[in-house]
């Protein structure tokens, strides 16, 4: 069936295409024990050319059930653990399907439709993944079936390029179907890849993944928008953030360079705080970077570290610049600076940065150069308090910089003026329950977050006699 429509009618075959490779699949995972295949890629284009060439042709067919079914076969084929055949006839083999998937792309790419080549190009994508979860290190610039080899496959280069245009050029469906691709690609250590696979790669994919964090150009809110809310946040907290994480390991300071660079441009809201989610999503590796240092590196971080510590002094130093602009313009705050500073822009944006500032309490409290920015940071969260959106977020980050700053926030003056900025913008009933950004419906009152952060300040105050005094004037608890 599947000889007979390479090259012929297609159409009047299309039924018996999926059916055909469905059964080709049972076939080949009869008596295999633990789900796998009973033949090898190389056994299998010894002895079923056809089937495989029959394959490779249907995933490019215009019904979805055939393609589909096509790539699902390839997927459980290169899987490990059949008998093999000779290393030369699993390496033509593996060569031939990767031959084929390279071909599909570059009829992807020439055609220059995403929406209508999506289809094939996540499928492409999906088949490219089980590849590189077979070897790794052939995806990564060795040579899969001779690990003695000194010269890279040239096949496998192309194809991890191929898996990258893709996931540039189209949409969500396809980088979700390219993102195993890539984390698998980084298992392999740096120094044993083609330098193509290295930091290159990842800085293409870092700003393909900042592309597609972006919301909607039309969005307003999550009950008027056209998008799924627990689609879009699972996609962009879970999928993209770990290859955010694996750009920035990389990428090294370049990563933040980057980020700082989309957001100097960013034309728009959306733009603007897609680059706040990406800084805040590689919170953690940049803090032990910059916190952790390696005991090899001597007495603090390497200067890689302290490139990204310097980057994010001046990128909070913008977040604080907004805080002070939105302060000193009173009961306006954030909307008199809408137009001048993107950290204003938007709710949905000053939402994100508040989130973005408690992922990076640690660092505020524990460098000279995050000391340098706690006063205006936690003037933009104060700021940020008087934002319903914002709101739970920020009084969440509130928490945080005032539990890691608190005995540089501990003087007298400095505790009185953060008493008197929260008795002004504490409101006296909890902002409706809003769904935020990250996809959570918020039932808590989170003004006991901001009272907390106070009374963790003064309780930290060497005088006990003062803090006695300064508790006293703490707002009482929201009832529970």
């Amino acid at each position: 069936v599947l000889e007979a429509a390479v090259g012929g009618n297609q159409s009047s075959l299309a039924g018996l295409r999926s059916a055909a490779l469905h059964a080709a699949l049972a076939w080949l995972r009869m008596d295999s024990g633990g789900g796998g295949c009973v033949l090898s890629p190389g056994q299998l284009a010894q002895s079923r050319r056809g089937l495989v060439v029959g394959a490779l042709e249907a995933m490019a067919a215009e019904d979805s059930a055939v393609a589909d079914a096509a790539a699902e076969f390839f997927i459980a084929v290169v899987q490990p653990g059949a008998p093999e055949a000779s290393p030369a006839e699993e390496a033509a083999a593996i060569a031939g399907v990767v031959q084929g998937l390279l071909s599909h792309g570059e009829r992807i790419l020439a055609r220059n439709d995403p929406v209508a080549t999506e289809d094939l190009a996540r499928n492409v994508c999906k088949v490219a993944t089980a590849l590189c979860e077979r070897d790794a290190n052939a995806a990564a610039g060795a040579v899969a079936w001779d690990s003695n080899a000194a010269a890279a496959s040239p096949e496998f280069l192309s194809l991890t390029e191929t898996v990258l245009r893709l996931a540039e050029s189209h949409e969500r469906p396809v980088m979700e179907a390219a993102a195993d691709y890539f984390l698998m690609l980084n298992t392999v250590p740096t120094s044993q890849r083609h330098p193509s696979a290295g930091e290159p790669l990842f800085r293409r994919l870092a700003a393909a993944c900042l592309r597609r964090a972006e919301l909607p150009a039309d969005f307003t809110s999550w009950e008027e928008a056209d998008e799924d809310r627990d689609t879009f946040v699972r996609f962009r907290e879970q999928i993209l953030a770990d290859l955010l994480d694996n750009c920035q390991a990389q990428m090294r300071s370049g990563y933040l360079a980057e980020v700082g660079a989309a957001l100097g441009a960013a034309a728009s809201w959306q733009r603007a705080e897609a680059c706040v989610f990406a800084a805040r999503v590689v919170a953690s590796p940049l803090r032990r970077d910059i916190l952790e240092p390696s005991l090899a590196g001597a007495s603090g971080p390497d200067a890689d570290a302290e490139r990204s510590s310097a980057m994010l002094e001046q990128l909070l130093g913008t977040v604080g610049e907004a805080g002070r602009a939105a302060s000193a313009a009173g009961d306006a705050g954030f909307a008199a600076i809408a137009g001048s500073n993107v950290f204003g822009s938007h709710p949905v944006v000053v939402e994100s940065t508040a989130r973005m500032i408690g992922a990076y309490a640690p660092w505020l409290g524990g460098t000279v150069r995050g000391h340098a920015r706690q006063e205006t940071v936690l003037m933009y969260l104060l700021c940020a308090l008087r934002v319903p959106a914002a709101f739970r977020h920020a009084s969440h980050a509130f928490r945080s910089v005032c539990a890691r700053c608190a005995k540089r926030l501990n003087d007298a003056n400095t505790v009185a003026s953060l008493l008197d900025s929260v008795q002004k913008t504490l409101p006296a009933a909890p902002p409706k329950a809003t769904e935020s950004s990250d996809g959570k419906k918020n039932d808590d009152d989170d003004r006991s977050a901001v009272i907390e952060a106070i009374a963790r300040v003064i309780a930290s105050m060497p005088d006990p006699t003062t803090a006695a005094d300064f508790a006293k004037r703490l707002p009482p608890p929201p009832p529970a």
